[in-house]
C-alpha cells in the first residue's frame, strides 16, 4: 500500500471516529422534556389566594440561548358592549394581538405603559387592528373614548408560563432539561422567584410562597416588588 493511501485512509477513519463520538455525546433527538407541577400560596395566613387572581408563573432558562419563539396560538382581545373581552390576557413577547371592534360604535385602543406604548387610532365597527408587544411586563390597555374600557396584558419573556388556578395550582410543560428561574407576576402581590432543575421526562414539584423571605432549590421563594417583570 502506498504511504499516501495509508495516510488518507487513516484520516478518513479518524474523521469517522470523531463524528461517531460527537454523535454519541450529543443529546438524543426527541429526548423527553420535563414539566413543573406546583402550587402558589401566601406567606400571610387567612388571605384567600383566589381573591387576588390573576397570578402568572413563568420560567426562564438560567443560561438563555437566543430569543424565545413566540407562542403560535393567536391572541385576541375583542371590544364588545363597550368592554374588552377578555379583561386579562397573557402573551409571549413578540406575539401579535388582534383587537376586533364588535360594537356599533367607534373605539380608540391605546396603552401608555412603559416600553409598550401604542395607539391604534379610532376605528369603526367591524374593523380589526393589531399590536405586537415587544417588552416583558404589565401592559394596561384603555379606550380614549370610553373610560370604562380597561384591560391588562402580561407579556411573558418566555413561552413557558401558566396562569395560577383558584386553588393555587399550576403546571408548565415542554421544558428542556436544565436549570430554570421561576418567577411569579401579579398586579397586587410582590413577586417571588426560585431556581429549579428540570430533568428529562420528570415532573418537578415546586411550591412558591409569595411573601417568603428566602429562595432555594428546595422550593422557598424570594419576594420582590409588586408587578413588574
Amino acid at each position: 500500500m502506498r504511504a499516501g493511501a495509508f495516510h488518507g485512509g487513516a484520516r478518513a477513519l479518524g474523521a469517522s471516529l470523531a463524528a461517531a463520538l460527537a454523535l454519541a455525546a450529543a443529546p438524543a433527538e426527541g429526548e423527553p422534556t420535563g414539566r413543573i407541577e406546583g402550587s402558589v400560596s401566601l406567606a400571610v395566613e387567612g388571605v384567600p389566594l383566589a381573591g387576588l387572581l390573576p397570578i402568572v408563573v413563568y420560567v426562564q432558562p438560567e443560561r438563555a440561548e437566543g430569543e424565545p419563539v413566540p407562542a403560535p396560538a393567536k391572541a385576541e382581545i375583542r371590544q364588545q358592549n363597550a368592554h374588552f373581552t377578555p379583561e386579562f390576557s397573557v402573551v409571549t413577547r413578540g406575539q401579535n394581538i388582534t383587537m376586533p371592534n364588535d360594537d356599533d360604535i367607534d373605539h380608540n385602543v391605546y396603552s401608555a405603559s412603559e416600553n409598550n406604548r401604542f395607539d391604534l387610532g379610532i376605528y369603526e365597527a367591524g374593523q380589526v387592528r393589531s399590536v405586537k408587544l415587544q417588552h416583558p411586563g404589565q401592559v394596561d390597555i384603555h379606550c380614549s373614548i370610553h373610560e370604562s374600557m380597561n384591560a391588562t396584558v402580561f407579556v411573558s419573556p418566555t413561552p413557558w408560563y401558566a396562569r395560577v388556578a383558584a386553588d393555587g395550582r399550576f403546571a408548565i410543560d415542554g421544558l428542556e432539561p436544565g436549570r430554570y428561574r421561576l418567577r411569579t407576576w401579579s398586579k397586587r402581590l410582590p413577586r417571588a422567584e426560585m431556581f429549579l432543575r428540570v430533568r428529562p421526562g420528570e415532573a418537578v414539584p415546586a411550591h412558591v410562597v409569595i411573601g417568603a423571605p428566602t429562595a432555594s432549590d428546595s422550593g422557598a421563594a424570594r419576594s420582590a416588588s409588586p408587578g413588574g417583570r
